[in-house]
């Protein structure tokens, strides 16, 4: 099994994913947060009860995207890191630095500016973890801490960035891009300057979405385009 989730999973976790995804785009990030929150113990006790590591980056990563949309800014910070954790203590032990690129990694570097010597610390004490044993990876956290001697309630002092409101709407626009649109779809997200741009994409994901498919289409942009020029029209006229 590895890292990867179980077969018999896949579609229980795809389901609550398409879930999640939905309320994101209704802006009802707590109750998205919540099913992450589900997926992520649906996992965590599966490998515990089979003894076999299951990779719980995504669902934590997912879990800093909704924390971070309902402006609970340590949480998001906590959240991504401990996918970032999760990361390394799944990348080959001959190089951890293999996490570093990962959507968990951009969060904390790019977003809060973590310490440098913070991801150093991360990367050595993942070697004391077992490669293939269940993980969890508040353990390496809380080990984290206990060196620096602080707590959840002082998180802040590991990164150096306040995400602004600004930096948070930029990355609510950019979110469609995780559900991996196809070619023609990703040149009209990559063009999206304007808030028209953005509606269309969006309504893309929409069509996709109703029609019980994670990913954009070019029918669905289409669709949507189409949508967007009668309603135009009928405005107009």
């Amino acid at each position: 099994m590895g890292p990867h989730v179980p077969s018999d999973l896949i579609e229980f976790i795809k389901g609550l994913e398409k879930e999640a995804f939905e309320l994101i785009l209704k802006g009802q990030y707590y109750l998205a947060l919540k099913t992450y929150e589900l997926i992520y113990e649906v996992l965590d006790e599966r490998q515990n009860e089979r003894g076999e590591r299951i990779h719980l980056g995504a669902p934590l990563h997912m879990m800093g995207l909704s924390c971070l949309l309902l402006g609970n800014i340590n949480n998001s910070f906590k959240y991504f890191l401990l996918a970032y954790i999760t990361d390394t203590i799944n990348a080959p032990i001959d190089d951890v630095n293999q996490a570093d690129g990962s959507p968990a990694y951009n969060a904390v570097t790019n977003l809060f500016k973590i310490n440098t010597d913070v991801i150093n610390q991360i990367k050595i004490l993942s070697r004391h973890y077992e490669k293939n044993s269940p993980f969890n990876p508040s353990l390496l956290l809380d080990d984290l801490f206990k060196s620096r001697n602080i707590t959840y309630d002082n998180i802040e002092q590991l990164y150096n960035h306040m995400p602004s409101q600004d930096e948070i709407n930029n990355i609510k626009s950019q979110f469609l891009q995780t559900i991996y649109v196809t070619e023609s779809g990703q040149i009209v997200l990559n063009q999206a300057k304007d808030l028209y741009a953005k509606m269309i994409i969006r309504r893309a994901a929409e069509i996709a979405l109703q029609n019980g498919r994670d990913k954009i289409t070019d029918d669905d942009i289409k669709k949507s385009l189409k949508e967007y020029s009668d309603s135009k029209k009928r405005f107009l006229y």
